[in-house]
């Protein structure tokens, strides 16, 4: 049993970075809309912060409440007690609740009630865009380029059937996808920029529509 909690304390982790990664890259859709959680013990879930609920976390639609949480890493295994093998909802506060925000408790124990905690079960990450349900790179790749969707981007199926070289087909897709290490996509990272000022023009903020579409001495190169 403690190997398996082993085991499944890794992969967490790994689904963990696996979303900051997609997130830092901006890469289409957001990475929480193609999975969905199958919630079991709770030992390996964030209550607030995870999409375990709804197509949102919970600190988003209870902002109040979870700044008044106890415990703002709390998983759910640490938001209840289990009595007679059934669990029972329990969230602790920094003081007492005002009556709005009982109300919004209310609310908030009303929106969680019918997800129970199943003692013996693992929570699981079901990967959406797979039959296996199971994440693989090959369809986090289809994924991003539009396979599987109904809204599928004539566009970019054009551009990967150019005959050009790779480094061509990339960075036509970077400045399509908007993906391009300019200095504004750079500060929208977190990277420290002296100036954002395009390197070649010095005019406007260098952005990946500047470099590509507006700059006058990067049209003359």
């Amino acid at each position: 049993m403690k190997e398996q909690r082993d085991i499944n304390s890794k992969v967490s982790l790994w689904w963990r970075d696996l979303r900051k990664v997609w997130r830092s890259e901006e890469w289409g859709g957001k990475f929480e809309d193609r999975l969905s959680l199958e919630v079991g013990n709770g030992r390996e879930v964030m209550f607030w912060s995870d999409n375990w609920i709804d197509s949102e976390d919970l600190k988003s639609i209870f902002p109040r409440l979870f700044s008044l949480s106890v415990n703002k890493e709390a998983k759910l295994c640490d938001c209840g007690i289990w009595g007679n093998r059934s669990w029972e909802w329990k969230l602790r506060w920094r003081r007492g609740l005002f009556a709005w925000e009982e109300e919004q408790e209310s609310q908030l124990l009303e929106l969680i009630s019918n997800k129970m905690l199943e003692m013996e079960t693992m929570d699981r990450w079901v990967w959406k865009d797979s039959e296996s349900t199971e994440f693989s790179v090959k369809s986090a790749y289809g994924f991003l380029r539009g396979e599987g969707s109904e809204e599928v981007s004539k566009r970019y199926n054009f551009l990967w059937k150019i005959k050009v070289l790779p480094s061509a087909h990339v960075t036509s897709w970077r400045v399509m996808k908007n993906k391009v290490a300019c200095k504004v996509n750079l500060e929208r990272r977190g990277i420290e920029i002296e100036s954002n000022l395009c390197c070649l023009c010095r005019r406007s903020e260098e952005s990946t529509n500047n470099l590509f579409c507006e700059c006058r001495v990067a049209w003359l190169i």
